[in-house]
């Protein structure tokens, strides 16, 4: 039997894209494993390839596209989020800004560097207060 490439998942989702076409009835192959040295070398861009027999690539297409739409409404309120936090977070370095221009202290170097240091601030505190809220109580 020929087996063709469904999906390139980053290694942390995998089990999750094999549980969701195993419960479509179509049974996938994680096609490699990549051990901890091949993740580490490629900071990231690794892709697991899945694979599923020729005559159920269509339904595993189906059931994947399926999910994606199902997934849809959470990204991108996921992503309004982000967004949203990463312009609350200007907020206070336009303010450090405006000081540095009203102090007519802006051409200084620690000028950049006080800008993206308060903005960077400003949205990992969002970030934690955030994860924060939607952690579950014990």
């Amino acid at each position: 039997m020929t087996q063709v490439v469904v999906a390139k998942i980053a290694p942390g989702g995998v089990d999750a894209v094999v549980a969701r076409l195993e419960e479509g009835g179509i049974e996938a192959h994680v096609v490699d494993r990549p051990g901890s040295l091949a993740l580490l070398v490629a900071f990231g861009t690794y892709r697991v390839r899945i694979a599923v027999e020729e005559e159920d690539e269509a339904r595993a297409r189906a059931v994947l596209a399926l999910w994606g739409e199902e997934a849809r409404p959470r990204v991108e309120r996921l992503a309004r989020i982000v967004v949203l936090d990463l312009l609350l977070a200007a907020i206070p370095a336009i303010l450090v800004g405006a000081g540095f221009v009203l102090s007519g202290t802006w051409r200084r170097p620690a000028f950049g560097l006080s800008l993206l240091g308060t903005w960077f601030a400003g949205a990992l505190l969002l970030a934690c207060r955030r994860r924060r809220r939607s952690a579950p109580s014990p």
